[in-house]
């Protein structure tokens, strides 16, 4: 049985880490997320099915992660002066993003090391289940 190949998904996410400039310098870094998702919708699950549903449930969080952080950006810029709308409040959505990158690199690292079953993903699918659910409340 073969197993997926994760070296495109690792390599999209190698270079993937947000910043505040990424806000105002058009789409690339939605173009490098999009990367993310290619990388997961390439890969050969037939082996490993719940390895494909971990996956686009990772790519979720990280779209909801940008979208939040976008949107707070836009909002400041378009002259809210309601705090929620600030480069602090974007800092904690930024560092939230970036440790997601990290958390992904070393849960690949945690499932090419287990027996790559349904078991090992399990928790990170009712993880970011829950997230999906309250991100707020949810890392």
């Amino acid at each position: 049985m073969s197993h997926p190949d994760f070296r495109s998904l690792r390599d999209a996410l190698s270079d993937l880490s947000l910043h505040e400039i990424d806000f105002s310098v058009g789409e690339a870094f939605v173009s490098r997320l999009r990367d993310v998702r290619v990388a997961v919708d390439q890969l050969d699950t037939d082996s490993e099915p719940w390895a494909a549903k971990w996956l686009i449930a990772e790519h979720l969080k990280a779209g909801m992660l940008w979208t939040a952080a976008k949107t707070n950006w836009a909002k400041e810029q378009s002259g809210g002066t309601d705090e929620t709308f600030s480069a602090r409040s974007r800092a904690s959505l930024i560092a939230r993003f970036n440790k997601w990158v990290a958390d992904i690199e070393h849960r690949l690292d945690c499932y090419e090391a287990s027996d790559r079953s349904p078991s090992t993903v399990a928790p990170w699918i009712a993880e970011l289940e829950r997230f999906r659910e309250d991100p707020i409340r949810n890392p």
